[in-house]
């Protein structure tokens, strides 16, 4: 399993394209050779992850998606991210997967913008 993520050209080609040409990268969803890392929660009001979304570590990259529009919040403290919306929550629209750096925060909670739903966090490693 894995995603395709894409980034701009910097090869030695990078001459011979346009501005918009992309190449794309490969990621495995792995740990171990034995599957993939991830969570998932129905979220309501604030919700934590509380599964890889807990411990989230430094140097490594997550894939979160929702399937409502939503605000997260990533700190070392879940109680704080329960808190709600604050200037510290990125705002994430349904269906729009986020990349994310572990050294934001160990900790992910979810916050529904107008009404709860499904959301999923999974750990990318390349």
């Amino acid at each position: 399993m894995g995603i395709f993520l894409i980034k701009p050209n910097t090869g030695s080609d990078v001459n011979n394209r346009g501005p918009t040409d992309v190449s794309p990268w490969y990621v495995p969803i792995t740990t171990g050779g034995t599957g993939y890392n991830g969570d998932f929660v129905a979220f309501t009001t604030a919700t934590p992850f509380t599964g890889v979304g807990a411990a989230m570590a430094s140097g490594h990259l997550y894939v979160f998606c929702s399937t409502s529009d939503c605000w997260i919040r990533q700190s070392a403290n879940a109680t704080t991210n329960a808190a709600g919306k604050a200037a510290t929550s990125m705002f994430v629209q349904k269906g729009i997967q986020v990349l994310l750096d572990g050294a934001q925060g160990a900790q992910l909670s979810v916050i529904q913008d107008t009404a709860g739903g499904n959301a999923s966090l999974v750990e990318v490693t390349a």
